[in-house]
């Protein structure tokens, strides 16, 4: 791959994963969330822009690259469940497809133990 061609594409995978992050989190702020169940996204934050450095100074290392994919598989499960529970709970109907946006995060939700 193209250095700038693996600079662009590591840099503009960091800048979507931040914006699904943050709507995840107007979403939790319009629907009245409880901040502390939030912190997953905010770990994926820092974990979009490691993997963003990493991937566009290195794009050879897997490393980078997987850190970019957890933070928008993260980002876009925070973003689903976020828009469920606003399109269910907190303002019911308000929002197309909310049980879509349900079965979304519970599909992706990380399974096994957690720490």
């Amino acid at each position: 791959m193209n250095p700038r061609t693996a600079f662009r594409l590591a840099w503009g995978a960091c800048a979507l994963a931040l914006i699904l992050t943050a709507g995840a989190y107007a979403l939790a702020v319009f629907g009245r969330a409880d901040f502390a169940a939030l912190d997953f996204p905010l770990v994926g934050m820092s974990s979009a822009v490691v993997g963003g450095l990493v991937a566009s100074r290195r794009p050879g290392n897997p490393v980078g690259w997987l850190f970019l994919g957890g933070a928008l598989i993260g980002g876009l499960h925070a973003l689903a469940a976020e828009y469920a529970v606003y399109g269910i709970v907190a303002d019911p109907g308000s929002l197309p497809m909310a049980r879509a946006a349900a079965w979304a995060a519970r599909a992706s939700e990380p399974v096994g133990p957690v720490l």
